[in-house]
């Protein structure tokens, strides 16, 4: 499988959760093992907000990769605190500003449908049902409720999965 060295994270940006984990998830997916990579994966689904949102986080991740992490931050914080909307190219536009993205439109008119695509078939090829959910290897899908919502324990347990499909 292709996923068999990646740690897949599947993010909404109207879930709390996602919000509350997101810097730890970035911090952790800059701390992979050798020939292993993380991917995050924002939820898209066949309507008008998810699509946006996908396309702004596709958007950002080709624009400046590097920054991913204040994208996130700033997402979660316009959409979850200011209640902007995900369906206004507006909001995408203020939320690459404050996390300085350089390129953000011009990138975003590069965006095509394949990588939302992709996005969905990983979502409904991994049975997301909740986020965040990290898929490690293509084997193991571990989400919050694994652990019954203990952060910690959560990121251990993504840390001995990872150390798993390593043996």
């Amino acid at each position: 499988m292709s996923d068999r060295r990646k740690a897949l994270i599947f993010i909404s940006f109207t879930c709390p959760v996602c919000a509350s984990y997101s810097s730890q998830l970035v911090t952790c997916s800059k701390t992979m093992p050798p020939g292993w990579e993380a991917e995050f994966i924002p939820v898209v689904q066949p309507d008008k907000e998810s699509v946006m949102a996908g396309s702004a986080f596709y958007a950002a991740l080709r624009a400046d990769p590097a920054r991913l992490g204040d994208f996130l931050s700033n997402a979660f914080s316009a959409i979850q605190d200011r209640n902007m909307r995900m369906a206004d190219g507006k909001t995408w536009a203020y939320i690459a500003e404050r996390a300085r993205i350089r390129g953000f439109g011009q990138a975003a008119a590069q965006i095509t449908a394949e990588p939302l695509q992709r996005a969905y078939g990983k979502l409904d090829l991994y049975r997301i049902d909740a986020t965040p959910s990290v898929a490690i290897a293509g084997q193991y899908v571990i989400t919050p409720d694994s652990v019954n919502g203990d952060n910690n324990l959560f990121f251990q347990l993504a840390n001995g999965l990872i150390s798993r499909a390593l043996g």
